[in-house]
């Protein structure tokens, strides 16, 4: 009974590890790509220039982001009004796009593009200033009450031309 136990037990142990060849297809994921699917394999050369463009973008966000600090310390020093800053780093976006993905826009927080690169600018000060609190809260608020100024004189409505008189309209 014990021999017939043993080669019971055998004979499962062999089926399970052929089970586990079948559904797990040991020889495919240490092979990639999967056989059949050549024509997924990046050649070293496109694995380089990818890498080579990555390290390009990575290099340009990173010289934005100094860029805009510049501009922010500026503004801190009152060399750079934020209306001034805020077209600067419109300006900054748009030569250097920014890489990251799942960054909110101005719409997804209910703000105009004004106000959000208006904030921006705030929120870049008050990163610079985060080791003086007294002085961040200080020139938070003066660019807070600036921002406020400048939204309101953007959101004024230029009148519409007056029509010349004519000998008509008399």
């Amino acid at each position: 009974m014990n021999t017939l136990l043993r080669l019971a037990a055998g004979v499962l142990c062999l089926g399970v590890l052929a089970l586990g060849i079948v559904l797990f297809d040991l020889v495919g994921p240490l092979t990639y790509p999967r056989r059949g699917e050549s024509d997924v394999r990046v050649s070293l050369a496109e694995e380089l220039a990818r890498t080579e463009r990555l390290n390009q973008l990575r290099d340009a966000s990173h010289r934005r982001a100094e860029a805009k600090r510049q501009v922010a310390a500026e503004v801190i020093a009152r060399q750079r009004s934020l209306a001034e800053a805020l077209e600067q780093f419109r300006e900054l976006d748009r030569q250097w796009p920014d890489i990251r993905t799942g960054i909110k826009k101005p719409e997804d927080q209910w703000m105009t593009e004004d106000e959000w690169d208006g904030r921006m600018v705030i929120e870049q000060v008050r990163q610079i200033l985060a080791d003086r609190p007294d002085e961040a809260a200080a020139v938070a608020d003066r660019l807070e009450k600036e921002l406020q100024e400048l939204l309101a004189d953007r959101k004024k409505v230029p009148p519409a031309p007056a029509e010349p008189r004519t000998e008509r309209s008399r």
